[in-house]
């Protein structure tokens, strides 16, 4: 999960009537594995994408956090953005 699906996951299950256990011990193997590091502006993109999917859905629960707290991460995307483009224009 990378994009905020796991909270989403989470939420369904505990909803569901299950419990969720934390166990440090799990691990998890990945036989077909991808890498976003090499489109990190995609990455936060969708990141950021998947967080205001997840403020609709849930908007009811502490409204006023998730508002500050969505805020706060486009701002952070929007501020990456921006000097990632100016990073790369002077380095040209």
């Amino acid at each position: 999960f990378l994009f905020v699906e796991d909270i989403d996951f989470s939420i369904r299950i505990r909803k569901a009537g299950y419990k969720i256990y934390y166990l440090p011990e799990a691990r998890i193997i990945h036989h077909w594995g991808g890498s976003t590091s090499k489109h990190m502006t995609r990455s936060i993109w969708h990141h950021h994408i998947s967080l205001f999917k997840f403020f609709q859905k849930y908007r009811h629960i502490r409204f006023p956090m998730d508002v500050i707290w969505f805020s706060c991460t486009v701002s952070h995307f929007l501020l990456w953005f921006i000097t990632n483009r100016l990073l790369r224009i002077a380095r040209r």
